[in-house]
């Protein structure tokens, strides 16, 4: 389903980061990640795809609007 996708991803964990989310994104066929974790925004080196990382209350308005735009 990821495959030629971005795909957003929330993370509710310290123990994942946007490296190891950037990895199954790809491995999934995925062309980039959107990552929305508590109190953070900006681009990040992932270095294996185009990503961004995202507060939730931004991650939760692109959901409202991928969910809409269907």
């Amino acid at each position: 389903m990821a495959a030629g996708k971005i795909v957003l991803c929330f993370s509710v964990s310290d123990q994942q980061d946007i490296v190891s989310a950037a990895l199954t994104v790809k491995e999934a066929g995925g062309v980039g990640l959107i990552y929305a974790q508590r109190h953070e925004d900006g681009l990040n080196e992932c270095g294996i795809l185009p990503c961004i990382k995202v507060d939730y209350e931004a991650g939760t308005q692109l959901l409202t609007y991928i969910r809409r735009a269907r």
